[in-house]
Parts: C-alpha cells; structure tokens; sequence
C-alpha cells in the first residue's frame, strides 16, 4: 500500500483508489473538504507501481439541481488544490490516457450524466523499489553472482506478481479471503483446475523452489521473495486442499458444463484403456465413474457476475431507440440534429459502462473463447428482451407492416359499399346547393308567367279588334284564345322534365285554376250567344269576354308577385345569416379599434406626464 507523509493511507476510499488496476470512477459525494484533502493526498502523493499502460481515475466533484447536495461546494477546489501543491500534478485540458501525460489533471463536465469531474492520470513508478532495495542489500554483501541472481528474482516477482493482479490477491490473501474469492471468481470445475495449476507453477515452483534453494546454498534471499515465501508458503497445502475438495465435490454432484462433461469422460477413458494390465477392480471404478458421468446433464453456461447491471444498462441503451452503429463522424455525410448528437452521446457513454462491467464479468483462468461465448449469449438474450432484434430489422419491419396495411386497406375500400355522409348542422354545404336549384327553378316558373301575361295581353287585343272591325262572332274569338293557350303551356311541359319544387307546384296549381276559370267563362259565353242569336248583343258579349280576360291578367300578375315576393323572401334568408356574421365582426373590430386608441391615448399621456416631470426637475 502507498503512503505519504503524513504516515499510512487509512482511508479506505484511498486504498480503493490505489488498488485500482483499470480506469475507474470514484464518487466523492458525502464527504467534507478535510476529508476530501485527506483521500486525495494519501492516494496520490505517491506513485503507483509499474504498470505497462496508464489508467484514468475519475472523481465525482459535483452533479445538476437533482444531485447537488449530495457534494460539497468546494469539493472541485479542494481537489485541484491538493494535486497541485501536495500531489505534484499539473492542469492540462489536452490531457489523454497514455503514459506521457502521467501527473496531469483536466476538469470536465459530463453534459450527459450532469456530472461535474476532475479525471487525472497517476505517477507511475519506472523502476520498482523493491528492486533498488535488493541492490542495496547485495551491494553491501559484496558479491557480484548473489546481486545479480537476487535481482533476477526480484524482477521475475514484480513482472510476475503485479500489485492487485489475481496471483498477488491468491497468493498474499488469507485463507478465508481465498476461499470466498475461490467462490465469487472460479465457479466451474474447469477455472478450478486451471487455479491449482496455477499454484501448483507460479507459486511452488517459482517462488517456494527458488527461495529454498537459495537458503540451501546459504544465499541472501531477496526481500520480495522473502514476502512472497513467509506469506505463502504458510497456507499453500491449504489452499490446495480446498481448491481440491471443492472439485470433487462439483464432480460428484454433476455440476459440469457438457465441455467439462466431454473432457472428464475422455480422462476416464484413457485411463481405462491404460489400466487393462492392472487389477480388476480398478478398472471396475473406473467404469463405474464413467457410467455416473454418462448418467449426468450437462449444466448450462453460468451467467455473467454483472448479469443484473448489464441488463439495466442494456435496457437504458435499447430505450434510445437509435442504431447501435450510428456514429456522428461516419454517417453518410449526414449531420446530425442536436437532439441526435445527445442520444449518440448518451449511447456512447452507456457502452462504455457496458464494456467495463463485461470485462469486470470474466473470471478467474477462464478461457478467453469460453468467456466469449457467455458474453455473446448475455448479449442475445437482452436483445431480444428489450430490443426484439435489432434496431435495423425493427425499423424494416415496421415499414414493410404499415405498407400492408395500406394495400389491403385500398383493395378492401374498393370493394366496399359507398357510406351514407350525413350532414352535420355546422355544414352549410347542403342547403345552398339546394337553394340555388330552387332560385334557378322559380326565375324560370317567372319568365313563363310574364310570357303567358303578354300572350294574353295580345290576344285580347286581337279580339277588340275583330269586334269593332268585322264584328266577327263571338265563337271564333275564343277558338283563337283556345288557340293561343297551347302556347302557354310550353314553358310548363318544359318545366316538367326538370324536378319541381314546392313553390313550383304550387304557382302551376294556381295556373290551372286561371285557366279554367278562361276555359268556363268562353263556355258561358258560347251558350250566351248561341241562346240569343242577336247581332246587337255581340258586342256586349264581347266586352263580357275582354272583362274576364283582364281580370285573369289580373290574376296571373298577383301571382307573378307573390312568386316574385316569395323569391326575394328566400334571397332575403339565405343572406341574413353571413350579413350577422359580417355585423358581429364589424362590432368587434370596431371594439378592438377603440381599445387600441385608449391605449395609446394613454402612452402619449404618461410620455407627456414624464416631459413635464423632467422639465419640473
């Protein structure tokens, strides 16, 4: 562990950061400034061990309204302080993840997450001090072979032990944290061998041989070995015995992958064809376990350690509803919107989340193909929970759906029966069709009616004339009316091809009534002149004729008015409504007009009121 001047690290949000072996994010939330100051210099003033790339460490200084009071005001300031006059560090916003920018701090704000951070790059250690301290010590022994083979040693366990590395946490941890890391870390029978070849190689053979031959020789023993030797070399058959017990029992329950199954029954089998020269009954439990491994389900795959988190990041990345190769440099020389560029952002950030907890997920010795495949199935399962395949093949579908729907609605409206469109009272569409028909219908029953008026008119004429000037009987005169009132009833044939309205048929009604009323006044007056016989009296008789035809002009010019009345009575109702509406936004503009002039009359009141309070002053 690191420490500073003041003494050891105590803090255990410092050990966490010098324990870090990746890029990682650390939450300064709920901590004071002292103690802030504190867990910057204990993990910071010192350089971290030699490592063959740089990490990134992130501290949370500051969050958006939701989040605000969870830090301190002065957090980001007590930090950069801090790395400035205690830590050594220098402020460079171009700073990167790369190990020429060690010691160097950029403040950021996560637009994103509305997080406000301070990401720095840690001091590394070029030259390891245990291995300067080994030369110390050969150099004082002053021998040239033990200083250089004690320095071999030391370089081997510093390559090969790594501060954090798995083989340091098995190999310095007590037995109790070693068998719940065993646990947590190595779950199948597999990672449990490969752990204890891994004891069995790095820990017996490169440390324990080594050391125990030196001490037979009377040699110094390096330092690192030395820790190495005392703290392993205590519990190393325990830790054996543990990792052992705990694949035999993994085996004799049937806790195998069908890989494992595969590879324990190829054991079983070479060993069986080896053991046909030695006794029976080692070659029955032989073939007893392989019956037991036969009789065993192969188990599925374990999931991932951080299946539950990935599924809610995972979740969070499928709710964006955006392709997961959509890049804001590499999209077809498309630009993207504002609201896009955040999503891509929010995305990115969210898989980058993803891949740390992925690689956080793969256990201890577990094979790379093995650990790849796990990772695939995890992958395929939250996609097909929260994404229903992917977002191009969402996209296509959901097109090629609603293109169907619209054929078949277009095939299917055609063969439909025509729908009735009733007609609301806000639809004034209807009526003025209507009334226009009608309008059109009763200036045609008009003309007609003026026209029979002035054939009439002729027709009297005609007949005063034959009186006073041949004094013709009185027959013939009303064989010419009789004559002259087909003429009349053209316009009414006509009229009847056309679709009769109500007024129509009553004005027609009342033009039947006249004419036979004409008909059976020239009937009483043929039997009049034909009972008399008297040429004296023809004239009166004429004049009886002439009197009834006026008053049938009479007549048919009181109902050329009423037509004419009832006419202008329907114009008059077909206007009265938008003349209202015409009225009432007369009214309104002319309201809106009178409250604009108050108010400027007001404004010019006040400015005038303002001129003279200035003046006054």
């Amino acid at each position: 562990m690191g420490t500073n001047d003041k003494g050891p690290v105590t803090h255990g949000l410092a050990l966490s950061i010098r324990s870090a072996t990746e890029s990682e994010v650390f939450d300064l939330g709920g901590l004071g400034p002292d103690t802030i100051e504190q867990v910057v210099a204990d993990a910071l003033s010192q350089p971290f061990s030699a490592r063959q790339e740089m990490i990134r460490i992130t501290l949370v200084t500051g969050a958006g309204k939701q989040s605000r009071q969870k830090y301190h005001a002065q957090a980001m300031k007590v930090v950069t302080s801090t790395l400035q006059n205690k830590c050594g560090f220098v402020e460079d916003r171009g700073a990167s993840c790369v190990m020429e920018c060690q010691g160097m701090y950029k403040v950021q704000h996560d637009t994103g997450k509305n997080l406000k951070t301070v990401v720095l790059f840690p001091k590394m250690d070029a030259v390891s001090s245990s291995s300067s301290g080994s030369n110390n010590n050969n150099n004082n022994n002053n021998n040239n072979n033990n200083h250089d083979e004690s320095q071999a040693y030391s370089d081997n366990t510093t390559i090969l032990f790594p501060v954090n590395s798995m083989e340091y946490k098995a190999a310095a941890s007590s037995l109790n944290v070693f068998q719940n890391m065993v646990k947590a870390k190595c779950t199948t029978w597999s990672q449990k061998k490969a752990l204890i070849a891994l004891i069995q190689q790095d820990f017996v053979e490169q440390i324990i041989e080594p050391v125990e031959d030196l001490l037979m020789r009377g040699q110094v023993v390096p330092s690192d070995l030395q820790h190495y030797y005392d703290n392993v070399l205590t519990e190393i058959t325990e830790k054996q015995e543990f990792v052992k017990e705990a694949m035999h029992q993994q085996a004799e329950v049937g806790d195998l992958t069908e890989y494992e199954l595969n590879l324990l029954l190829e054991q079983v089998e070479h060993r069986i064809a080896a053991a046909k020269n030695k006794s029976d009954k080692h070659a029955a439990k032989l073939r007893e376990r392989k019956a037991m491994l036969k009789s065993f389900t192969p188990v599925p795959m374990p999931k991932l350690q951080h299946h539950a988190a990935l599924g809610k990041l995972w979740k969070q990345v499928y709710a964006l509803n955006i392709p997961l190769d959509l890049d804001v440099n590499n999209n077809s020389g498309r630009l993207l919107s504002v609201q896009e560029s955040k999503l891509v952002a929010k995305r990115d950030d969210l898989l980058q989340e993803i891949e740390q907890l992925e690689y956080a997920s793969q256990g201890w010795l577990e094979e790379d193909e093995i650990f790849e495949w796990r990772l695939q199935e995890c992958r395929n399962e939250f996609e097909q929970r929260f994404g229903g395949g992917s977002n191009n093949n969402k996209r296509s579908g959901k097109k090629s759906m609603t293109g169907s729907y619209n054929q078949s609605t277009s095939s299917s409206s055609s063969s439909r029966k025509p729908i009735t469109n009733w007609i609301t009272p806000a639809d004034k569409k209807g009526p003025t069709t209507v009334t226009k028909k009608k309008n059109k219908l009763k200036k045609q029953d008009l003309f007609s009616a003026m026209m029979a008026a002035s054939s009439s008119e002729e027709e009297d004429s005609d007949v005063e004339d034959g009186d006073n000037d041949n004094g013709g009987n009185s027959n013939q005169k009303l064989g010419a009316v009789s004559q002259k009132s087909p003429t009349t009833n053209k316009p009414r044939q006509q009229s009847r091809s056309q679709p009769k309205t109500p007024v129509e048929s009553s004005s027609q009604a009342k033009k039947s009534i006249t004419q036979e009323e004409v008909n059976n006044s020239s009937a009483t007056t043929t039997s009049s002149s034909s009972k008399n016989k008297k040429r004296n009296k023809k004239k009166k008789k004429g004049k009886t004729s002439s009197d009834s035809l006026t008053a049938n002009e009479k007549e048919v010019g009181q109902n050329s008015s009423v037509l004419e009345s009832e006419s202008s009575d329907v114009a008059d109702s077909q206007w009265s409504v938008p003349m209202a509406i015409v009225h009432v936004i007369m009214a309104i503009l002319s309201w809106l007009v009178s409250i604009l002039l108050y108010l400027v009359s007001s404004m010019t009141n006040k400015k005038k009121g303002n001129k003279k309070k200035k003046k006054s002053l």
